[in-house]
């Protein structure tokens, strides 16, 4: 399984992609922007997790849009879900920071599952 990393704050991406390797989830890379972002998404992603503020400015949701017609299952990874668009929100899972092993464990074993079946 391959993971696109979107998430400005290095210490947080770091810590997410070395959560995942411990999953067996290989990262495609971070990035900290959506030009960064949709680059990776050129690689095949099974599964995103995507900050909704980033340095270019709350791109997020673009971003998750973005993958989402790509076919990559996105999981919002932010400090303040309120700010994702309404229109938005079904287009992936929120995971609220700061978040534990468990519930990357539990985020990776719902994409896993599903695509097994």
């Amino acid at each position: 399984m391959r993971a696109l990393i979107v998430e400005d704050e290095l210490l947080t991406a770091l810590h997410l992609e070395s959560e995942l390797q411990s999953l067996a989830v290989q990262s495609v890379g971070i990035a900290c922007d959506q030009t960064e972002a949709m680059a990776l998404a050129s690689t095949p992603v099974d599964l995103a997790f995507v900050d909704v503020n980033l340095r270019d400015g709350p791109t997020g949701p673009a971003i998750a849009a973005a993958l989402v017609a790509l076919g990559v299952e996105v999981f919002y990874i932010t400090a303040n879900p309120s700010q994702i668009p309404e229109a938005c929100r079904t287009l992936g899972q929120i995971m609220p920071k700061p978040f534990s092993g468990a519930d990357l464990m539990e985020a990776v074993q719902r994409v896993r599952s599903r695509q097994l079946h």
